[in-house]
């Protein structure tokens, strides 16, 4: 034993036993996430959606609004001027299910 270290012993993790010929299969449930705008609390996902460069994500209407009273992120207050403050993402069509209830 190295002198000034401790050592954790920890029990050893229990295994499930399983009688020979029987596997188990787990079924695992797609799980999505889903993601709101922080202004509308819409979810994203069925209309077009635009991320800043700080990488805040919303709904491009609420977020083009929002520049056009004032030039920074509504989430983190960067700035955001310039053409390139903000670009649009793109989904493909199975991230529909990203906003589905």
């Amino acid at each position: 034993m190295t002198p000034g270290v401790d050592i954790l012993k920890t029990n050893p993790t229990k295994k499930k036993k399983v009688k020979k010929g029987k596997t188990k299969t787990k079924i695992s449930k797609k799980k999505y996430l889903r993601i709101k705008c922080p202004i509308c609390f819409n979810n994203l996902g069925k209309e077009s959606i635009s991320s800043t460069i700080c990488g805040h994500v919303f709904c491009t209407n609420c977020l083009l609004t929002a520049i056009r009273v004032r030039a920074v992120c509504p989430t983190c207050r960067r700035s955001l001027k310039g053409n390139k403050a903000h670009h649009l993402l793109y989904l493909d069509e199975d991230s529909e299910e990203l906003a589905s209830p």
